[in-house]
């Protein structure tokens, strides 16, 4: 990828739109978020984030960070329906405790 066309898909960086050449070779663009925007907002509002440290960080803050989806969805799926139970206790939508120890069960089986 030629490296103003990496400059361009960074510049209007969004995950629902990316084009094609993007797939082909993604790590040009990733390079230039790392470096120019490590942090980039996406037009829905969420965050993109590009360095591993910041992901680490992100990952370790369940507070700040949680991925305990019952207060989005209980009100997409409604209180106590059997969608927002199978939406809300898969382990990558439980924070610690309940995530490590599920977590540890797993990897000993």
């Amino acid at each position: 990828m030629a490296p103003e066309r990496a400059m361009q898909i960074a510049d209007t960086f969004d995950l629902r739109a990316l084009p094609a050449d993007f797939y082909s070779n993604p790590y040009p663009v990733y390079s230039l978020l790392r470096e120019r925007e490590p942090v980039k907002r996406m037009p829905d509002g969420a965050l993109f984030l590009t360095r591993c440290e910041d992901l680490v960080s992100v990952y370790r803050d369940a507070q700040r960070f949680s991925s305990d989806k019952k207060v989005e969805f209980t009100p997409k799926y409604g209180a106590g329906s059997s969608l927002l139970a199978h939406h809300t206790t898969s382990l990558v939508f439980n924070d610690p405790p309940l995530h490590t120890r599920v977590r540890k069960l797993i990897m000993g089986a």
